[in-house]
């Protein structure tokens, strides 16, 4: 693999510029462990970097001997899977018997274990006829508790939800090390950053259980050992997400110099073409080489540099082959403990008011943790509660999927709102409660069954202070690339909202009689008394959607947004703030369907039929059936202005709506597809999904107009909003520092919690 052969050239290179290894792998006393050798890529990329070293400095005759202690004494690995390490050994011998023409050494370091497994763990003896096996774990445990580890490197499995299966890594730490201190085992608490721990379930995947167990074997686990380095393929949340705070606080802790390299800087599910590890990986991956010289001083962060690839595979592969340490491409990131692995943000960007210093209380939206609670009708999950009362008790249990948060018998609160269940599900008999509207992606709205015993988290608070009059604000917790900066909905928001995938909710009112703003007192009598007006929370909230909510914010500020979190520009000019609200209301008026900021003055009622009948988009033929699939590309007439699904068609439908993305997801596409009887690429966790609409009605030829007639009128205020962007960042702002000096920054800690809960009653949730 071409990625493994360069990232050994790399660390060699660290290894002999930083580290004082004047032949980098080649030297006697460099210990390396890829502790998830897969088929050995790396440890044959190790070998040929030793014996070219020799061939240079020593000649080929002396490669051998240098090769032989380096795979009997220096180069370990160690490979869970059976099938795997039978294909390093044939790999290795292979290696062996074409490159160097000789047998390889009878004895290696190579085996078949868990590296994360606790090594000081007695484990039964299997008797004489396994005498071999019982040699060779004591010896791999015996490396993983005392020989001094100078390199970590590979690619560790990408498997994220792995709690349970690492033990001995998991397992919270009695006491904190001081600086310098040894530490016996490592631990997920050095990747924790308090006041994250909502953030918790991110860091349960392979990648950190196998970066923290090399962390801890190279920097930690050793006195002997005061330098090494590590080096990972991992994904590439690490670099920015929040749930990583803690983790790049340690590493900046603990290293002096680190190189983070961005592999797939296009997202997720990049072109086929420009995928390093082939057509079928689509996720985002990073390079992580991270260094700790002998003189590190833990209380000054690391010197950590940037750099991404783009292009085709092949274009990648060749700039990362001619990369070194001192290349001129790096950039260097910012050095906060916490901050993201990314370039220093440029002074105009910071300069702005975060979304978070503005609206401070942030939850995530709901988690189901199953997906047949969501339905594109009410009908659909009552069907599918049907079949799961009917069901036998073993039956039931597989249906619903169980976790280790909710069984069948779990007993848990109710949701703010909804009347107590009498019983646990293993005893449920009667039907589900009426199934309310929720606001499952960005402008697609579907029915939940809001029974808080099927839900891993409900998020209680986003509930409880729902109202007639409330917005949720929904951002994205990763890099935006295409599309709006912000939407927003009146109803109760999934945990992937935005986009598909995870990201935040601030609520504009911490209670629903709407008396209490998610903004502080001190922030609206500023802006009042800088702007000459008096300013509402719903006034705010309108100028921050004219401002965010539309492709032109995202395309001036690309590459700030790299970096997730949305920045405000808030102009001093009350000219250009009386604009922005009056352009913000409409706005909030379409992303809630007509549900909220009313206007009759400017054609806005609080009606979903006058939303549709003020844009008039007609259902010209009727959709008759359900397609079976809906095709990659929909059928759209560009000079009639009309859009198909099945037999049906609508029209006029601009371009730009059927077009319209939310960060890369289509929202029409796959407002439809969700609607069909077998939608592509859709999540299943139990054959409760199977159970779909069977037939489109009067009701979803209403909502898909709606839905054209909402991205109509976003469409149509773009420019608009886009002209008034670029006037308010040419004109007078209220900087961050302005709001610092009269004390408005920073927030209350106060402000940032959740709301205290309120006393249970039933207060019935309207549908939509």
């Amino acid at each position: 693999m071409e990625v493994a052969r360069h990232m050994v050239k790399f660390v060699d290179e660290v290894l002999h510029e930083h580290l004082g290894k004047e032949w980098g792998f080649a030297d006697d006393d460099v210990v390396v462990v890829d502790p998830a050798m897969g088929t050995g890529t790396f440890l044959v990329e190790v070998i040929n970097s030793v014996a070219d070293r020799i061939d240079d400095k020593l000649g080929p005759g002396s490669r051998e001997e240098f090769v032989h202690e380096l795979v009997t004494d220096r180069l370990v690995g160690f490979e869970i899977q059976v099938a795997p390490y039978a294909v390093v050994e044939l790999r290795i011998h292979g290696s062996f018997k074409t490159r160097f023409g000789v047998e390889t050494p009878p004895e290696a370091l190579r085996f078949l274990t868990d590296a994360l497994a606790d090594p000081n763990h007695v484990q039964r003896k299997l008797g004489a006829s396994y005498r071999v096996i019982e040699e060779a774990r004591d010896r791999a445990n015996e490396i993983k508790r005392q020989v001094p580890v100078m390199v970590v490197i590979g690619n560790p499995p990408h498997v994220e939800n792995a709690r349970g299966r690492a033990s001995w890594i998991e397992r919270p730490r009695k006491g904190v090390p001081g600086p310098e201190a040894f530490v016996g085992r490592p631990s997920l608490d050095e990747f924790r950053a308090a006041g994250l721990g909502r953030y918790e379930s991110d860091l349960h995947g392979m990648p950190w259980y196998f970066l923290r167990w090399a962390t801890w074997k190279v920097f930690e686990a050793e006195r002997r050992m005061p330098a090494g380095a590590v080096a990972f393929i991992v994904p590439s949340s690490v670099i920015k997400s929040r749930a990583f705070c803690g983790l790049r606080e340690y590493l900046r802790h603990k290293c002096d110099l680190g190189w983070v390299i961005e592999l797939s800087p296009e997202g997720n599910r990049s072109p086929a073409v420009t995928r390093v590890f082939g057509p079928d990986v689509g996720r985002e991956l990073s390079i992580l080489v991270f260094a700790r010289t002998a003189g590190s001083n833990e209380s000054e962060p690391a010197d950590v540099r940037y750099l991404e690839l783009h292009g085709t595979r092949e274009e990648k592969e060749a700039a990362l082959g001619k990369l070194t340490t001192k290349s001129s491409s790096w950039r260097r990131c910012d050095r906060g403990w916490q901050d993201s692995f990314l370039p220093a943000a440029d002074p105009e960007w910071t300069a702005f008011p975060s979304l978070g210093e503005l609206m401070p209380w942030r939850s995530r939206g709901v988690t189901p943790g199953r997906t047949w609670v969501y339905a594109p009708t009410a009908d659909v999950l009552r069907s599918r509660w049907h079949k799961f009362l009917v069901s036998p008790v073993e039956e039931r249990r597989e249906l619903f999927r169980e976790g280790r948060d909710r069984t069948l018998r779990s007993l848990v609160k109710p949701l703010p709102g909804f009347p107590r269940p009498q019983c646990s599900l293993v005893k449920e008999t009667g039907p589900c409660l009426e199934p309310v509207r929720v606001a499952y992606r960005s402008f697609d709205r579907q029915w939940l069954i809001p029974d808080n015993r099927l839900l891993v988290m409900a998020r209680p608070p986003l509930w409880q202070v729902w109202s007639e009059d409330q917005v949720y604000v929904s951002e994205d917790a990763h890099a935006i690339k295409h599309g709006p900066g912000l939407v927003f909905t009146g109803l109760v928001p999934d945990l992937d909202h935005f986009c598909g995938r995870g990201g935040g909710i601030r609520p504009l009112w911490r209670d629903p009689t709407c008396c209490a703003p998610n903004m502080t007192k001190e922030l609206l009598d500023h802006l009042g008394d800088a702007l000459e007006v008096p300013v509402s929370a719903k006034d705010a909230l309108a100028y921050i959607a004219a401002v965010a909510a539309h492709p032109g914010y995202t395309r001036r500020f690309q590459k700030h947004l790299r970096q997730p979190g949305v920045r405000i520009p808030l102009t001093a000019d009350p000219k250009l703030w009386s604009r922005a609200v009056t352009i913000g209301r409409e706005v909030l008026w379409l992303h809630t369907y007509g549900s909220r900021f009313e206007d009759l003055s400017a054609g806005q009622a609080r009606s979903e039929r006058a939303l549709v009948e003020r844009f008039g988009i007609k259902c010209l033929a009727p959709v008759r059936s359900l397609p079976e699939r809906l095709a990659e590309r929909l059928t759209y007439d560009l000079e009639a202005q009309s859009l198909s699904f099945g037999s049906g068609t609508f029209a006029p439908v601009r371009q730009d709506v059927v077009d319209y993305t939310v960060s890369g997801r289509r929202v029409v596409w796959h407002w439809l597809n969700g609607r069909t009887i077998q939608p592509r690429n859709k999540r299943r966790s139990s054959a409760l999904d199977d159970i779909r609409p069977a037939t489109w009605n009067r009701d979803l030829t209403f909502e898909f107009l709606a839905l054209l007639s909402v991205l109509t009128g976003c469409v149509l205020l773009q420019p608009g909003q886009e002209a008034l962007l670029n006037e308010i960042c040419a004109g007078p702002l209220i900087s961050s520092n302005d709001l610092c000096s009269a004390g408005v920054f920073p927030v209350p800690t106060a402000a940032t919690k959740p709301p205290k809960s309120a006393r249970l009653g039933f207060h019935p949730i309207p549908g939509s």
